[in-house]
């Protein structure tokens, strides 16, 4: 884990700062530490409070983290163990990408199919 240990020398100002930083910023650095060893990682992305700098004590952690497509299902398959077991944490992780919605749509059948499999999207009841 990382250490809280403050970057020397500060100004009375940067000390008080950082003495009050969101204390997610750890656990942050610690998971981009260790995701960024991950093979199947190609990107990471602080997005949410942490990375506008509106963070308090009660801010979530907002990170994306793009995947090789064809490593996705064994990361996918380990990712809520390793949040557990070394970060602690409590519930399952949200996955905003893993359905990969933009490539799916409503068919008139009434059905989401992936755009290939439906062919054009004029021939769709919500236009796509």
């Amino acid at each position: 884990m990382t250490t809280t240990t403050p970057p020397a020398p500060l100004s009375p100002l940067e000390e008080l700062a950082y003495a009050h930083r969101p204390p997610q910023l750890t656990v942050l650095a610690d998971l981009v530490q260790m995701l960024s060893g991950v093979p199947a990682v190609t990107q990471l992305l602080v997005r949410g409070s942490l990375a506008t700098g509106t963070a308090d004590r009660l801010s979530d952690v907002d990170l994306v983290v793009a995947v090789q497509d064809e490593r996705l299902p064994v990361l996918m398959a380990s990712l809520d163990a390793v949040m557990s077991t070394e970060f602690g944490a409590l519930l399952p992780g949200w996955r905003d990408g893993e359905l990969k919605r933009s490539a799916h749509h409503r068919c008139s059948e009434g059905q989401r199919r992936p755009l290939p499999e439906c062919g054009s999207r004029e021939s769709c009841a919500d236009g796509g």
